[in-house]
């Protein structure tokens, strides 16, 4: 008899009315697109429950839940195609790549350019100081 109740910033976990889990998750999942399921190992012996959760937003995660042991998510291969991420985020990693490789080439930077682009319209203004 087991009971898994996911919800969007928590998960609760009982067997025979037993609570094995119960608490924050680290993040927000989609509780729609989550799921459980028990799983048998071939000979039967073994039984255990496989959890899946499905993030909103696909970032590492210190811990599942609150308060449980942490992993360093720095030593984690995150690598991810860019195609992967949110057009908005997609955008801020291609505007990141775009400043690194400017200022290697001893160029301007997004911002920088765009602060040079006020100036020289502000300097255009009559009376203007610049």
């Amino acid at each position: 008899d087991v009971k898994c109740d996911i919800k969007a910033q928590a998960l609760k976990v009982a067997i025979r009315g037993e609570v094995v889990v119960d608490g924050a998750l680290e993040g927000v999942v989609k509780t729609q697109e989550s799921m459980w399921t028990i799983s048998t190992t071939t000979d039967s012996a073994i039984q255990q429950i496989v959890i899946t959760l499905e993030k909103t937003r696909p970032t590492w995660w210190k811990h599942v839940i609150s308060g449980h042991e942490e992993i360093d998510t720095t030593k984690v291969d995150s690598t991810q195609n860019i195609g992967e991420y949110d057009d908005n985020t997609q955008a801020a990693i291609r505007k990141i790549m775009f400043d690194q490789k400017q200022k290697l080439l001893g160029q301007p930077t997004s911002e920088e350019s765009a602060m040079d682009a006020l100036l020289a319209k502000a300097s255009l203004v009559p009376g203007s100081p610049i």
